[in-house]
Formats: structure tokens, sequence, C-alpha cells
């Protein structure tokens, strides 16, 4: 007998579930080829050179974004000298929201950048609703890290990447174009 799930662990399952069938597709279908997915990048993603060699090629498209009612966190834990990575958060604030970089991938660059991205393990796909600097709105997946990051952030307060991620993540995103308030913000960090 087993208690049935949390809604987080049922969401964590449907999106380890969603990247294993983006990977079993590409692998499976001559036509995934025309097939497109939308991905918030964040953290060292906003730098388009980083993701064309997490994906191999050149996305079809990138342009500036945020995803209201979501904020950047550092809650994927990593080891010394790396102790934290970005992770889009659902925010308990109304307002907040989190920029980065709108691509659009064809599910085989979808299913390269999940690998890349260790998930399922490391991290899910949480669905975001994204808004670009254009001001269309668009579907999309971003990043949501697994682990104990929520749990340590909850006791100690916000985990602080170092220093070399943050100027990587700033870097990139004026390279991208991102919003000077959100520039702003990055440099208090």
């Amino acid at each position: 007998h087993h208690s049935p799930a949390s809604p987080r662990a049922d969401a964590t399952m449907q999106s380890s579930a969603l990247a294993f069938l983006v990977v079993i597709t590409c692998h499976s279908s001559a036509a995934s080829t025309k097939a497109t997915v939308h991905y918030l990048g964040v953290g060292s993603n906003v730098d388009q050179s980083v993701m064309e060699r997490r994906i191999g090629s050149k996305p079809l498209s990138a342009e500036p974004a945020c995803a209201p009612d979501h904020r950047l966190a550092f809650t994927a834990i990593g080891t010394w000298p790396e102790p934290a990575f970005a992770s889009v958060e659902p925010s308990p604030y109304a307002g907040q929201e989190c920029h980065g970089v709108l691509y659009t991938l064809s599910l085989s660059q979808m299913a390269r950048l999940c690998v890349s991205e260790m998930v399922p393990a490391g991290y899910s796909l949480l669905p975001v609703r994204c808004e670009t600097y254009a001001g269309e709105r668009v579907g999309a997946f971003a990043l949501n890290a697994n682990g104990p990051g929520r749990a340590l952030e909850a006791i100690a307060g916000p985990i602080r990447p170092s220093r070399r991620y943050l100027e990587l993540i700033r870097e990139g995103a004026r390279k991208s174009g991102l919003a000077p308030s959100w520039l702003d913000r990055l440099s208090e960090l």
C-alpha cells in the first residue's frame, strides 16, 4: 500500500514522462524534425552561444521574454566550486517575474538540452506562460530544479551561486538584450 503522490511529485512525474517522450519521439520519427517547442532559458542559458553548444546547433529563434508569477532562484544544488545553479520557480508573490531568452527549438534540440541539463534527474520541465518583450504571449517550458534546494532556501534563505556563474549570467543577459531593470536586478545578486 502506498500513499497518493503529492501534486509536486505528480507534476515531476509528468515532466519526466514528457522529457522521455521528447527524446523517444526525436529518435523514432523523421517527422519530429518539423515540430518545435518553446523553452525559456535562464542562468547560463541566456547566453546564446552557451545554448548553441548545449543543443549542437543554432536555435530556430531567440528573443527576450519574461515569465510572470515566476522567479529566478538558485535551487539547483551543485558542488564546490559551483554551489548552485539557476532554476525557474513559481513565485509566492504577485507581480514577480523571471526574465530570460525564449528559444524556439526543434524536438531534437530540446532532447539534447534535456540530456545536457540532466532532465529528469537534475531538473523537471516546468510549463510557464511567457510574454515576449514585443508583447506576444507564448507557452513554454523552463527548467525547475529537483532536489533539496527549495528546502535549503526555505531554511537558510537565498542560495548564492558562484561569482563566475553570476558573471556568465550577467554577460549573457546583456548580450541577449534583457531589460535594463532585469540587468539591475542581476547586478544586485
